[in-house]
């Protein structure tokens, strides 16, 4: 067969060797892959105001995950009479043979495992985030498949067949570059639909789109390229090809089925502190001393003492709370007054907050307030804005001593206004009371106050 009009291909796998130590093209890509990956979801974190401390966390999760579950898919898949009756075989990955089909399983369950530990990240979200940086990832992968003229195609006469000369002299289909262009366009449509659109979407469908789309392509990839395993195919149909239908019915389950989100948000519960009026007990300390010590005892043994917990739910009074904390502090009891009293003049309406109320009400919806607050700091509040006037219904630990993210208190609003959980969206800036929320049934935000969290509850009403 005549060569000489195809693109022939013989670059080393080796970029350099110094000292024995050899740097490849498919290492190279690979660390581009996983260094772009990581800063893109460090940006996406950032944009949407999740803690950057566990984001280590996820990339260790994930490569753990991909790699386990590759290689126990390739084993099972593939081969399972030798692996059954040869068990320690299994862990002999450097011998070669992983399953992406594993790979994938694997990563689900390892990203399920981190969002369960991990108080603000759902498990939705953080797949359908992932898939940008997955479908990046894939695209260096086959790229580096390519340098190493690996995975390559069956022998063609296209003309933009590709002869691999480290391989044999026919003129092949670049096999790799097919799939790589598919990971490529990938990522700039799951980009794009994340810019513009992340808000409109169901939860799940950016992940569902990955599936269908990756695996889809593979079904279809798969009849011109070379088989990477010994398999007596079925139908016509290699593993890999048997494989990947599964995937993309569960990617299509993902993209199309109905989910919680999906129903009408007919109530939307708020908290006050935090969510409707500024609360910033760092802030009230720095107001009431310039002693740094003591701004860090007020915080400590005023706010997040038990104290305030039981005074929040009336087991204390307020002459009580303010006399203990007095004690506790041990600052003069006209002193502990004075700051009981800038803690509820710096309980300041948040506007915009407000403004999601009144459109809350102007498109017919419920509105119910849902917060631990003390009997004398709810009536300052209600005593000087109306905005109490505009809820349906109010529940307050002060009233029902009981408080969050206890679960009786959200029983107690959902039993005594007959609401169903899955028509209801709460609004909290604690992830614990979100958590209790959404273990209920309930849509649930955890507030930051950002831009982004605006447009998110405005998704909603």
């Amino acid at each position: 067969m005549d060569t000489v009009n195809y693109f022939h291909w013989n670059t080393s796998p080796e970029i350099f060797s110094f000292s024995g130590l050899s740097v490849g093209w498919y290492g190279v890509f690979f660390a581009s892959g996983f260094f772009l990956g990581f800063h893109i979801m460090r940006w996406i974190y950032s944009r949407e105001g999740k803690s950057l401390a566990t984001l280590d966390n996820i990339f260790i999760y994930m490569v753990l995950g991909a790699v386990l579950g590759a290689r126990l898919g390739h084993c099972l898949f593939y081969d399972p009479a030798y692996y059954l009756a040869n068990p320690l075989d299994i862990l002999k990955i450097w011998e070669g043979g992983l399953a992406s089909h594993g790979g994938v399983a694997g990563m689900l369950i390892a990203m399920y495992v981190y969002a369960k530990q991990t108080s603000d990240i759902n498990f939705l979200w953080l797949l359908d985030r992932m898939t940008i940086v997955i479908a990046l990832g894939s695209f260096f992968i086959r790229s580096g498949n390519f340098f190493n003229s690996e995975i390559i195609g069956t022998p063609t006469t296209v003309p933009w067949a590709v002869v691999f000369s480290r391989v044999d002299p026919l003129p092949r289909h670049p096999a790799q570059l097919y799939e790589a262009l598919v990971y490529f366009l990938l990522f700039v449509l799951l980009s794009f639909l994340y810019l513009k659109h992340k808000e409109k979407l169901k939860a799940g469908f950016m992940m569902g789109l990955l599936m269908v789309v990756i695996f889809g392509s593979r079904f279809f990839i798969e009849f011109v390229k070379i088989p990477q395993e010994a398999f007596e195919p079925i139908f016509g149909l290699n593993m890999g090809q048997w494989l990947s239908v599964p995937v993309v019915l569960l990617g299509l389950y993902f993209m199309f089925s109905k989910s919680k989100s999906s129903v009408k948000v007919k109530h939307v519960i708020f908290d006050l502190g935090a969510v409707m009026f500024d609360w910033n007990p760092e802030k009230i300390a720095v107001n009431f001393t310039s002693d740094v010590a003591l701004q860090k005892r007020i915080q400590a043994e005023l706010y997040y003492h038990q104290d305030w917990i039981d005074f929040d739910c009336a087991l204390i009074t307020e002459k009580e709370a303010i006399k203990r904390a007095s004690e506790r502090l041990e600052i003069p009891l006209e002193d502990a007054e004075d700051l009981f009293k800038q803690t509820k003049n710096s309980l300041v309406l948040i506007k915009e907050t407000f403004n999601t109320l009144k459109k809350v009400k102007e498109n017919n919806l419920n509105a119910y307030c849902l917060s631990n607050i003390s009997p004398e700091l709810f009536t300052y509040l209600k005593d000087r804005n109306e905005l109490f006037e505009m809820f349906d219904g109010i529940v307050t630990s002060g009233n029902e001593n009981t408080g969050k993210p206890g679960k009786r208190i959200f029983e107690i609003l959902l039993e005594r206004y007959q609401l169903n959980p899955e028509e209801c969206l709460f609004i909290d800036d604690s992830p614990k009371n979100t958590e209790t929320a959404s273990a209920l049934g309930i849509t649930s935000i955890t507030f930051k106050g950002s831009t982004n969290c605006y447009q998110k509850i405005h998704t909603h009403i």
